[in-house]
């Protein structure tokens, strides 16, 4: 068992159901066909709520307190020169040229709450306002889709609800149950949300998730209430050359349409 057992098959049920046959999130196919549709009456509030239910229950049956790395506040900069992942080389370019205080990367939010698989769940980069906001982001360039990178951060983001709401889960840095606003977004290159030079229509999904998060934290025991937004962000440039541009691009309201 790991601590996101049985949520893929949440997802794809649901998935399954809104696109009348496409049942993993995952794949280009089920990506187009999401883009093809756009129902205006898809509320996700009850998905997001399925999949804390099952984390929980995972984490509760697994009876572990997790590592004391787990939502360790730090940036990793090195990088292995024969490492060619995109997405690591990106968020290393990021990490050397942001500052620590404010910014972190390579989160471990899961390790040793149940299984070793969860050791290599990680949220990618992170941003703290020094107050009450964090920003949780998810690095994409070319792999996987913007519906697996969206439920990956927002499963991420209910992990976070679970040490938030069962206080005895071990958190390295206090911030993380100090804030009081979390942003969810999705961070790729313009082309990512694209087929064929031809954007996607995403932000009706991008909206549902948006709203389902938002109502989900809100249900959160009052110690734990966690205000949430989400969405996507696309850049054409190279932010990494900016914090003042990345931080811009992470807070602004901006949808996909």
């Amino acid at each position: 068992m790991n601590i996101l057992d049985g949520t893929d098959e949440i997802i794809c049920n649901k998935i399954n159901e809104i696109t009348g046959g496409h049942k993993w999130f995952g794949t280009k196919t089920t990506l187009l066909e999401v883009s093809k549709i756009c129902p205006s009456d898809i509320d996700l509030t009850a998905l997001i709520r399925t999949l804390y239910q099952k984390i929980e229950s995972n984490w509760k049956n697994g009876g572990q307190l997790g590592s004391n790395e787990n939502w360790r506040w730090s940036l990793k900069r090195n990088i292995d020169p024969e490492n060619k992942s995109a997405e690591i080389r990106i968020e290393r370019a990021f990490a050397n040229i942001l500052s620590p205080e404010h910014w972190a990367n390579q989160i471990p939010v899961a390790s040793g709450l149940v299984g070793s698989a969860d050791g290599r769940r990680n949220i990618d980069l992170a941003h703290w306002d020094g107050v009450r906001t964090v920003t949780l982001i998810e690095l994409k360039v070319a792999s996987d889709t913007p519906i697996y990178a969206a439920f990956e951060i927002v499963r991420y983001a209910l992990l976070l609800c679970l040490a938030r709401e069962h206080t005895e889960i071990r958190m390295a840095k206090p911030l993380w149950k100090e804030v009081s606003l979390a942003r969810l977004r999705v961070v790729a290159p313009t082309a990512y949300y694209q087929r064929d030079g031809k954007p996607l229509s995403l932000g009706w999904i991008e909206h549902a998730i948006d709203r389902a998060v938002a109502a989900f934290g809100e249900t959160l025991p009052e110690s734990a209430k966690l205000t949430m937004d989400f969405g996507f962000r696309a850049y054409s440039s190279e932010p990494h050359n900016n914090e003042k541009l990345l931080v811009e691009l992470l807070a602004f309201p901006q949808f996909l349409k």
